[in-house]
């Protein structure tokens, strides 16, 4: 055998050993993180410790731009604005082109890793997938946090704190306020949902059947997916319409987006009355359609308080040097047209 076979040999060995360490590795880590019943976490012992820096650069990584995560961004911007010195922070944000893209989200986040950033703040679809680059900010010593995380997905055993509200609490209350509204009597539900198999969606839909199990009366006839998108939930309506008509009750669009695409088609067929229809997350679009008389309700998720609680947690533990919660829930609120004027619309701004 030449040198140059029996290099190229050894090398594909190193490799092949390489790859196995760095599995063993990734469980070893992932086995030190796990969410308990009620959506909590314990340490790892693998989150960079706090520090007292006098800039942040921070990196600010949604999993695409939408309505809840300008919200989200508004009270981040908010709480900077309202620091003993603003300048203080650079805040820096960046989304994949694609709601699903996690390599291009993968791409931002390294990017941030070789330029120094302090702090990276992020919200993917897939957590298990951004393990490396994960692996990799902290080597470099760059604490993550995480938003708008539902916690069943969290598989990365490097970050700090996630500020997010309870997706499963959140789906339980849409499903208890429809047990208060429509449990003494038959009705048929349809469930128009955003990408199935996802956490985001998964949570949702599993605290949603929790709050309704046992209801006898109730019965999910059809439950299609629209890619959290309002375009396509209007499709998917149209469809529903032509295949169930007037025997549909209720549709729960699993985000507001989708709530409202369900709207039009309703109004379409002159349905306004006879369908009831639910959103979530409380976007000004869907409390404006509430006040029309459109939707019927949404929860209220608190994104504006959640980038408020995700920049204060950032500045305590890496400015201030304190400890701060693994999680920091914001609890969710089911708004009605009974209730929708008691909502505070400066959240919007």
């Amino acid at each position: 055998m030449s040198k140059f076979r029996v290099g190229i040999l050894c090398l594909l060995v190193l490799s092949m050993v390489s790859l196995g360490w760095a599995q063993e590795q990734r469980a070893a880590d992932q086995q030190l993180i796990s969410v308990k019943e009620d959506g909590t976490f314990d340490k790892t012992g693998l989150e960079v410790p706090p520090m007292k820096k006098a800039h942040l650069k921070i990196g600010f990584s949604p999993n695409a731009m939408n309505t809840q995560y300008d919200m989200v961004i508004s009270g981040c911007k908010e709480a900077i604005s309202k620091l003993p010195d603003p300048s203080s922070v650079d805040f820096v944000i960046q989304a994949p082109t694609n709601h699903s893209d996690t390599a291009e989200q993968m791409d931002i986040i390294e990017s941030w890793i070789q330029q120094k950033y302090d702090v990276i703040a992020v919200c993917s679809v897939n957590d298990m997938a951004m393990y490396p680059v994960y692996r990799m900010a902290a080597a470099a010593g760059i604490p993550i946090f995480h938003f708008n995380t539902p916690s069943s997905s969290l598989v990365d055993p490097f970050f700090v704190s996630t500020v997010t509200c309870n997706q499963v609490m959140a789906g339980q209350a849409i499903g208890e306020a429809f047990v208060k509204r429509y449990g003494k009597k038959d009705t048929n539900i349809v469930v128009i949902e955003g990408l199935v198999g996802t956490p985001h969606n998964t949570e949702r839909i599993n605290g949603f059947k929790k709050a309704i199990a046992g209801v006898n009366n109730f019965h999910i006839i059809d439950m299609q997916a629209a890619d959290w998108v309002r375009d396509k939930a209007q499709t998917v309506m149209e469809d529903l319409l032509t295949k169930y008509g007037k025997k549909i009750n209720v549709v729960w669009g699993m985000y507001d987006e989708m709530a409202l695409g369900a709207v039009s088609a309703i109004k379409s067929r002159g349905l306004t009355k006879q369908i009831e229809v639910w959103g979530y997350d409380n976007t000004e679009d869907a409390y404006n359609s509430i006040l029309r008389g459109e939707m019927f309700g949404t929860v209220d998720t608190a994104s504006k308080q959640s980038g408020r609680d995700l920049i204060n947690s950032i500045v305590k533990y890496c400015m201030k040097g304190e400890m701060i919660p693994k999680q920091v829930y914001v609890p969710p609120v089911v708004y009605t047209r009974d209730n929708i004027k008691t909502f505070n619309t400066s959240e919007y701004k």
